[in-house]
């Protein structure tokens, strides 16, 4: 029985890395959310076994966010919010929660390491009262040129009132967080984080290009995209993004592109392999 028994507990000793792809899997599946991963500070470069339990959940997959998404000036809000949400959570360091400025409301739970906030989880979609929301969708379908009984119906479509026991969440999602952090600080030396974080403070407005063409790649790999189109998308021009695209991820578009697909494969297969972010 004592064999059997510790050999029944050797087998179940996930290492780290498991631990938090199947609390993440439970969490999704006990409260039916959507979770994203934003890496603030980059270090998905540094790690290959975190980056492919993470990319999964590397973007917004929601059909209200992609409709917002294809109104480029109203999309490119979308991007701005991280950088905002960023700088929030660096000054208050804990949970919070809020609505984005098409009025979908989640939970935002900063990952720290070493004192400093090096990314976040976001949890949603949610909506708190009905009518208030009906009444904010219409102002921004008016603001950005959108159908407004299109946009109402796929928001919500989508959002949802909560409905679970909100300590309870509170508490797993803040050990997911701990979790995630604690795993990046073993991994990552603190000299490393410190440089990470330095180098996104100094260059937040090349960040934004780089962020949104790095997340319309994760969104939109498996199609036929371009250089001229993902710049279109970035508002600016093909040669200034293939420019600070490779200084910031040592990578040419198309190299970074093809990486993704590359990855992206293994993963389906079941093939290690580094996810590049």
């Amino acid at each position: 029985m004592l064999i059997s028994k510790n050999r029944e507990i050797k087998q179940r000793n996930n290492s780290a890395i498991e631990t938090i792809r199947l609390f993440i899997l439970k969490i999704i599946g006990d409260y039916n959310i959507k979770l994203q991963y934003h890496d603030i500070i980059g270090v998905f470069l540094h790690d290959s076994e975190l980056s492919p339990v993470l990319m999964e959940y590397h973007s917004h997959v929601n059909d209200f966010c992609n409709y917002v998404k294809c109104n480029k000036k109203c999309g490119f809000d979308c991007y701005l919010l991280k950088s905002r949400i960023s700088q929030c959570l660096r000054r208050v360091q804990r949970p919070i929660y809020g609505r984005c400025h098409m009025g979908m409301e989640e939970y935002v739970f900063p990952v720290c390491a070493t004192g400093k906030v090096i990314g976040y989880f976001t949890a949603g979609e949610f909506y708190s009262d009905r009518e208030k929301s009906s009444e904010y969708l219409k102002e921004k379908a008016e603001q950005w040129g959108f159908d407004e009984e299109k946009l109402k119906q796929i928001f919500f479509n989508t959002a949802r009132v909560i409905d679970f026991d909100n300590e309870r969440f509170m508490t797993d999602m803040n050990t997911l967080a701990h979790l995630v952090g604690l795993y990046i600080k073993n991994s990552i030396s603190d000299k490393e984080l410190e440089k990470q974080a330095l180098s996104e403070q100094g260059n937040n407005s090349k960040n934004y290009v780089v962020e949104m063409a790095k997340e319309y790649i994760a969104s939109n790999f498996t199609g036929d995209i371009s250089l001229e189109t993902i710049a279109g998308i970035c508002h600016c021009n093909s040669s200034y993004l293939s420019s600070i695209f490779k200084k910031k991820t040592g990578k040419s578009v198309s190299e970074y592109l093809n990486e993704i697909r590359i990855n992206r494969a293994r993963l389906l297969l079941g093939i290690p392999g580094c996810i590049t972010n």
